[in-house]
């Protein structure tokens, strides 16, 4: 066994080691979001509206995200591990070993020496700086653009050297997927160029050459992102504060980075960066004179030593695109030092080996593994922070006390726990401390802080409190159909169809046929409850006409026509929704009462048994086929799915009328 394959055996050993303990940890914060409640990763079916929609739409969420790579990963998981948050975090530590892997080859490859290659990849991944990459299932995004970007140098520069056609072509593959996974893979061309600047010697034109295709391939994507894979609805800058005072706080942020990757302590989500005004403020001075001896630094080794300064370069070229000198969506965070950290490990590796002699082996081997420890025991404790979410939530408020989203995050958790007063207060100064920022941004924020409240409320049986609260949410949230449904959904519970009709109408209004379908089949139902069916079926056309692919309307269309005893129409419909949703138990109960109905017992008895395959504590279900049972006469299988009715609803009247006939004869 050569000694590059025993490095690649400690890597994983390692990672595995100290990622053991995040197996255990539940669903957090954004997961719900991204999984959880994201129907789009549950079913292979939404694979188009995953290339084609935003990050959040599974789950009605505004966004501007496009990372179907990401949103394809928990699909795969899911279809692997159902909800079972440790198969996410599985694959997260796997991306993660495998990240570090390509970093040893891609180390490797420059250096030509194992021990610098194995320094830089056994710091990153160790590194507690890493966590919420790693830990957090909702940072898959940096996990895959760290693969396909180091897979994209690595198989460029393979190229340079080789010459191999097929090394530049997956190279080209390797972008395509690292744009597909995260936006800033934008800047893979800058560093594909860092690359030929430094490692090749070949002449401008064919440098030029060379770098055309991946450069097109950016002008596409951006093209693309700018029109019909542009989802804002609104400003999506979350620091709204002119150039000069941007650069100002990048150089504060440099000091936080810096002392992250030196000193990682204190480490938590969401960091409060204040915007600096001054170029006297004591860390902005500091951040300014870290830079010009960073550039200072870059004129050195450009002849001197090509690796120090092709790893200054990736630090700066992988950071500068995430500190808000270009604004983004996060002021500071952990996770954006993910790939920039390579640079920093290899330049500590490379210095570590320049140090090394006879002498000092010894020592510095030893120094080495007593920092990569202590790195990997803060790793393991930061681990532990995710595990319980109201300790996750409570620790990260004492370093923001006014961020909003924690509070929001933990306000929930407080309610699902029963601790509603709680959960109030806490909903209710998240909208205050968002509202103070004034920007569009947090509409969002606002909008779902009062849905809760609402949904307090509403389980509390305080329906006008409820209907006013989710009013305010849809001031901030005009376009969210799901907040119309809520609200109607209140009234149809009280009967008051008047209302929920005049609330779904003014929906329809308001979303300008967005997911307007929705509306339309809602409405549709209040009519079908109103036994005005012509109406209720003309809504579900409506439905359809805004989504020729909503199964649910076909479903209740093939219904209508079933209660005019119109077989043809029925069927189609039925055939349609079929082809369309064959999962859906309730379109295979409607079929069943189809069949029943004209005496087709065993199609009938097909159907009803594969809607209780698909829902098997859906009582109506086993209703429908004990009551074909008795009607067919088969007493003895009548008997057995009344029962198993009654076992699921102890109150369902018919089942036990049907079963007290029965007994009695």
């Amino acid at each position: 066994m050569n000694k590059r394959t025993i490095a690649i055996i400690l890597l994983v050993v390692i990672g595995f080691t100290i990622y053991a303990n995040t197996f255990a940890n539940p669903f957090i914060w954004d997961d719900f979001g991204l999984v959880v409640d994201n129907k789009y990763i549950k079913d292979f079916k939404f694979l188009p509206n995953i290339f084609s929609e935003h990050l959040y739409s599974g789950v009605d969420y505004p966004s501007n995200f496009y990372r179907p790579f990401q949103s394809l990963s928990y699909l795969i998981d899911h279809s692997l591990f159902k909800l079972n948050p440790a198969g996410f975090h599985f694959t997260n530590t796997l991306l993660h070993v495998i990240n570090s892997i390509l970093v040893l080859g891609l180390i490797f490859l420059l250096s030509k020496n194992l021990f610098i290659s194995f320094i830089t990849s056994v710091l990153f991944i160790v590194h507690p700086v890493h966590t919420e990459a790693v830990t957090y299932i909702a940072g898959r995004a940096d996990l895959l653009l760290a693969l396909f970007s180091l897979s994209c140098v690595l198989a460029f520069l393979k190229y340079i050297f080789t010459k191999k056609k097929i090394l530049y072509y997956l190279s080209l593959l390797a972008f395509i997927c690292a744009l597909l996974s995260k936006e800033v893979a934008v800047i893979l061309p800058g560093v594909l160029i860092l690359c030929q600047y430094t490692f090749s010697n070949h002449g401008l034109k064919s440098k030029l050459k060379t770098i055309a295709p991946f450069l097109a391939v950016c002008v596409i994507y951006v093209s693309l992102r700018l029109t019909v894979l542009n989802f804002a609805t609104h400003s999506v800058f979350y620091f709204p504060f002119a150039l000069g005072v941007r650069m100002l706080t990048f150089f504060k942020a440099i000091v936080i980075y810096l002392r992250l990757i030196v000193f990682p302590v204190g480490l938590h989500m969401q960091y409060k960066l204040e915007p600096c005004f001054s170029v006297f403020s004591p860390v902005a001075m500091l951040g300014i004179i870290i830079i010009i001896m960073f550039i200072f630094s870059l004129i050195y080794t450009a002849k001197k030593n090509k690796l120090i300064h092709f790893a200054l370069l990736w630090f700066i070229i992988w950071l500068i695109p995430q500190t808000n000198i270009f604004p983004i969506n996060a002021s500071i965070a952990e996770h954006f030092l993910y790939l920039p950290s390579v640079g920093l490990f290899l330049i500590l590796g490379l210095f570590t080996k320049r140090l090394i002699n006879d002498k000092s082996r010894i020592f510095i081997q030893l120094l080495i593994a007593v920092l990569v420890f202590s790195f990997a025991v803060i790793t393991v404790r930061q681990n532990t922070r995710w595990n319980d979410p109201v300790k996750f939530y409570e620790y990260n408020l004492k370093f923001s006390p006014d961020n909003f989203l924690i509070m929001r995050s933990l306000a929930s958790v407080y309610n699902q726990q029963g601790e509603t007063d709680k959960a109030i207060k806490l909903y209710e100064k998240s909208i205050e401390s968002a509202a103070r920022w004034k920007l569009d941004y947090f509409n969002t924020s606002i909008a779902l802080s009062y849905a809760n409240l609402a949904g307090i409320y509403e389980e509390n049986k305080e329906s006008d409190l409820a209907v006013d609260y989710y009013n305010k949410a849809l001031e901030f949230m005009p376009d969210s159909h799901s907040l119309y449904l809520q609200i109607a959904g209140i009234y149809n519970d009280n009967g008051d169809y008047k209302n929920a009709l005049s609330v779904l109408n003014k929906g329809i209004v308001n979303l300008k046929g967005k997911d307007t379908e929705f509306i339309y089949f809602e409405i549709a139902r209040i009519y079908e409850r109103l036994n005005e069916l012509d109406k209720a079926m003309d809504h579900y056309e409506k439905a359809i006409a805004v989504n020729s692919e909503f199964s649910a309307a076909y479903n209740r269309l093939g219904f209508m026509y079933d209660l005019r005893n119109d077989d043809n129409l029925a069927i189609a419909n039925y055939k349609k929704a079929l082809i369309l949703d064959p999962n859906d138990a309730f379109l295979y109960n409607n079929l069943g009462i189809f069949f029943a109905k004209r005496g087709n017992f065993k199609q009938a008895e097909i159907s009803f048994k594969k809607a209780i395959e698909l829902a098997d504590e859906n009582a109506e279900f086993y209703y429908n086929l004990g009551a074909m049972y008795a009607e067919s006469n088969n007493y003895l299988k009548a008997r057995q799915m009344l029962k198993n009715v009654l076992e699921l609803d102890k109150d369902f009247k018919k089942a036990k009328i049907i079963l007290d006939k029965i007994e009695g004869e």
